[in-house]
């Protein structure tokens, strides 16, 4: 009699596994697909991803071969491309009507920096996220972001004449406190147009000895535009940092608009 006890014990834990498995298996496949499909939606280029997959008892979704294509226009395949990326969530929110999201660290990502048309792709991308949210997006759950990182980041050039066209290193990026003034969550891009003005804000300093007069001049008056932008989209909370005065008309006092040698 015992040993019938076990064995049944026995099976309904094999079968307990193996239903584990197949939940875990088709979480990641959904995760992957909906990742995909609203970040298409949301940021109109394509977006795609090589593997998702969520650890419930660490609350983190990793994200691997994360890519974004380039706008219409552009020649880049790609205007970003990261190996791997870590997102920890609160996942009692996940139940709620908005998603808390405690840190986004995204590690080694290459840009892509392309000029066509007196215009860059990233700047394209900035534009699009000032227009109104599609139906599909206001169904999505609003977020509240706490931290955003990006680091160990290489910045490549297209459709600049005679500049570096190598890797060149991106000062790291923070981000913090993605929220409305009361506290409440964004529409997805409006986080999303946040983060964009900050990382073109660091391009500016980087490319600062790199970029042809004409092209770094673009590049500024764009990104004074987007950051002016992104900052009212929300009626408080923390935005992106100004531009400083020395990225606009010079140097970056802080140092982070050094060329690729000088780093």
């Amino acid at each position: 009699m015992i040993r019938k006890l076990v064995r049944v014990i026995a099976v309904l834990l094999v079968l307990a596994i193996v239903l584990l498995v197949v939940i875990a298996l088709s979480l990641d496949r959904l995760l992957k697909a909906g990742i995909e499909k609203g970040g298409t939606a949301v940021l109109g280029v394509p977006t795609m991803v090589e593997r998702a997959s969520v650890s419930i008892p660490e609350g983190t979704l990793q994200l691997d071969q994360f890519v974004l294509g380039s706008p219409e226009g552009f020649e880049a395949p790609e205007m970003f491309r990261l190996g791997h990326m870590r997102v920890t969530l609160d996942l009692l929110s996940l139940r709620g009507n908005e998603i808390v999201v405690k840190d986004v660290i995204i590690d080694g990502p290459e840009v892509t920096l392309e000029f066509a048309g007196g215009k860059t792709n990233w700047g394209v991308l900035s534009e699009r996220l000032k227009g109104e949210p599609s139906k599909e997006e206001k169904e999505m759950k609003d977020i509240r972001v706490d931290r955003v990182v990006f680091r160990n980041a290489k910045i490549k050039l297209k459709g600049v004449p005679l500049a570096e066209t190598r890797g060149i290193p991106l000062p790291n990026v923070e981000v913090t406190d993605l929220r409305t003034a009361d506290g409440e969550g964004l529409k997805a891009r409006d986080a999303i147009a946040q983060v964009v003005a900050s990382l073109r804000e660091k391009m500016a300093g980087a490319l600062e000895d790199t970029l042809p007069a004409e092209q770094l001049s673009s590049l500024k008056r764009q990104i004074a535009s987007g950051v002016e932008a992104a900052g009212g989209l929300i009626g408080g909370g923390t935005k992106p940092k100004e531009v400083p005065k020395d990225i606009l008309g010079g140097k970056d006092t802080e140092g982070e608009g050094k060329s690729a040698e000088e780093q």
